[in-house]
């Protein structure tokens, strides 16, 4: 993390507030030990007839209109494999408090099976979209590091497919 922070000198005050700049790659690094995801699949809620998997995610940018985009491998493990693709799009939310990032409303933007699109509507497309909103509701994409825990949050903004969040004391 050390290689995306910057120094700059404030306007306000005589301390220098930190930058930091967070790019596709930062929070591909934070991600890779959240995934693989499970989920069970049910019939009538009862029956298990398999495992949804998501795995190998990769932020693929980070648009001006507060957008991250996420693609990452699927696998429908049944009595017949299923292996295809998702590209997840979701507004980016970040949390003072807990001083994380979330991915806010993630919705399907492409579902691919065995190289067939199958972008919604689908039979996967409610099992999926299911599982990814109640992911990134409970796990955020990115957390600072507890060494930047004792500043102050004075902006967070996108600047060229950047996140760069402006910390003071």
């Amino acid at each position: 993390l050390n290689s995306c922070v910057k120094v700059e000198n404030s306007k306000n005050t005589l301390l220098p507030n930190l930058v930091i700049e967070l790019t596709p790659k930062q929070f591909n690094e934070f991600l890779k030990d959240k995934f693989p995801i499970e989920k069970d699949i049910n019939l009538g809620g009862k029956l298990s007839v398999g495992k949804l998997i998501l795995k190998n995610p990769d932020v693929v940018r980070i648009d001006k209109k507060n957008k991250l985009d996420i693609k990452t491998d699927l696998l429908v493990d049944s009595l017949i494999d299923i292996n295809g693709t998702v590209d997840i799009a979701g507004n980016i939310l970040f949390n003072k408090k807990e001083k994380a990032f979330y991915l806010q409303n993630p919705e399907i933007k492409e579902l691919k099976v065995f190289n067939t699109d199958l972008t919604p509507p689908s039979l996967l497309s409610p099992i999926v979209n299911t599982m990814i909103n109640s992911f990134f509701q409970k796990y955020p994409i990115y957390k600072l590091d507890k060494g930047y825990q004792k500043y102050i949050i004075k902006d967070v903004k996108i600047e060229d497919g950047k996140i760069k969040i402006v910390l003071g004391l």
